[in-house]
């Protein structure tokens, strides 16, 4: 799935104020968009993984520089990517993938 996040994704969560960042994100934000999904319909951002219905899958590396860098306040610009939605991951009970 091309994912592709755009700047009034990231002026959109910059401005949000609610409390669950890892559904309000950029990456969320066009997740969402993509899926026709709403904000907190089981669809999280994780440092390593986006978390889809309980299915789980692997971020690429650009995309988890993104949300290294949102998370840290620092700039951020629009980015695209792809997400391979046929392999989900595995996680341990701290969410990182196994």
């Amino acid at each position: 799935m091309r994912v592709e996040v755009t700047a009034k994704d990231i002026a959109e969560a910059q401005a949000d104020t609610r409390k669950m960042p890892a559904a309000y994100c950029p990456i969320a934000r066009a997740l969402n968009r993509e899926l026709g999904t709403k904000p907190e319909a089981e669809l999280y951002v994780y440092g390593e993984h986006v978390d889809i219905g309980g299915d789980r899958y692997a971020l690429p590396r650009e995309a988890r520089r993104f949300v290294d860098r949102f998370d840290a306040e620092q700039p951020v610009e629009p980015i695209a990517f792809e997400i391979d939605t046929d392999s989900p991951i595995e996680v341990d009970e701290d969410g990182e993938p196994c």
